[in-house]
């Protein structure tokens, strides 16, 4: 007799469910129900939707073992809006979510990759994800414990909101993706490529932040424990936060400091850019080759051996008011003297007495020093302007 309304894939799926021996065929659930894992199967594991307009839920529990990592397979998959629990067991290669499906890590071991795609949600609350992360195609990434073993790759539109857990290796963020950073540990480098978008307000990068080709990151507040660097035309805002090794800026880019703790030097080279309104600066600030930094407040020359440096075709623009050379009046425009101490009031009301230095490169018959210019804080420039508009007035009365 035939059973026409038999669903063969949930019997498939309930047969895999009980059995306590090793499987070798793929496991689907496709039934829009609820099942929990714990079997031992060397092939793959599939959640769909297919048969159904309701998701089917599947839980991986402690025990369950799924793939053999001797092979380049995905272990398991999770496909139209089905859900996924990965609470414990072992997962011998790459775990992808696709469509609209949802997968939650709590637990347990993926000896091999995460992908995320299509419009499918990954998140990370616990367990070890042996290699990569990966959210492609405006999938969504959310990590808030847990380890990944290797890269966190988020690109082509994607978003990923990491928020604890350890990164072992680079957080990277390309092709217009969104990564917000907002706490835990990226054991090596934060790379910013290719017009993504991100977000630095908490966490520890234990080296180094990039930002290549037309790429924005905006820091408010964590720990980077070596150099910041900007490249490319990408841009680079830092408003809070510790930066413990060296500011760089080269080639078109532009990094713009309104806050933070910088404890090494502030460099721009290269017609690049670093605009510095507030901030607490420890160490030199440093314009060479063609580019320019402008200072208009924070707390430079926090020590005694911190300089202000322009070199070869460098450029620092100071915006403030009661100018000193050391000790003697000077007035605004571009100074001559080489060296000195340069003291006076920025634009936002923060004393300063700085050494300063004007020098060639170091290269062969340069004969080109760097230029360090003092302009007006808006208040004094507002004064002298209202003050040639009447002498202007009277000597036309006159």
């Amino acid at each position: 007799m035939k059973c026409a309304r038999v669903n063969c894939s949930a019997i498939i799926a309930a047969v895999c469910l009980y059995s306590t021996s090793t499987s070798h065929a793929a496991i689907v659930f496709d039934d829009g129900g609820n099942h929990a894992y714990t079997g031992t199967n060397n092939d793959t594991l599939e959640v769909l939707d297919s048969n159904t307009n309701a998701p089917t839920t599947v839980a991986i529990n402690n025990g369950a073992v799924i793939g053999d990592d001797d092979t380049e397979e995905i272990s398991v998959a999770v496909r139209g809006s089905s859900i996924l629990f990965i609470n414990g067991g072992t997962i011998g290669q790459d775990v992808d979510s696709f469509d609209n499906s949802t997968v939650t890590m709590n637990g347990g071991y993926i000896d091999d990759d995460i992908h995320s795609e299509g419009s499918s949600t990954f998140n990370i609350n616990g367990g070890t994800i042996d290699d990569d992360a990966n959210a492609d195609d405006n999938s969504t990434i959310n990590m808030t414990g847990g380890n990944v073993g290797q890269d966190f790759e988020t690109r082509n539109n994607a978003k990923a909101f990491i928020s604890g857990g350890t990164i072992g290796r680079d957080l990277i963020s390309q092709n217009n993706g969104q990564t917000s950073f907002s706490g835990g540990t990226i054991e090596e480098n934060f790379v910013a490529l290719n017009k993504s978008t991100n977000n630095i307000s908490g966490g520890t990068i234990n080296k180094h932040l990039f930002s290549f080709g037309d790429s924005e990151i905006t820091v408010t507040d964590g720990t980077i424990k070596q150099n910041v660097a900007s490249d490319d035309d990408s841009t680079i805002n830092i408003s809070g936060g510790t930066v413990e090794g060296i500011v760089e800026s080269y080639d078109f880019s532009t990094i713009n400091i309104s806050g933070g703790n910088f404890e090494d030097n502030i460099t721009a080279v290269q017609d690049s850019n670093i605009n510095i309104t507030g901030g607490t600066f420890e160490n030199n600030i440093i314009a060479i080759h063609g580019a320019a930094i402008t200072i208009e407040g924070g707390d430079i020359g926090v020590n005694n051996s911190a300089n202000l440096v322009a070199e070869h075709l460098g450029n620092i623009t100071i915006d403030g008011s009661n100018f000193k050379i050391d000790g003697v009046d000077v007035a605004l425009g571009e100074i001559t003297d080489i060296s000195g101490t340069l003291s006076g009031i920025l634009a936002d009301g923060s004393a300063f007495e700085i050494d300063f230095l004007r020098e060639f490169a170091p290269v062969p018959h340069n004969t080109v020093r760097g230029t360090i210019t003092l302009i007006p804080e808006p208040a004094s420039l507002a004064l002298l302007s209202l003050a040639g508009s009447l002498i202007f007035t009277r000597n036309r009365r006159a």
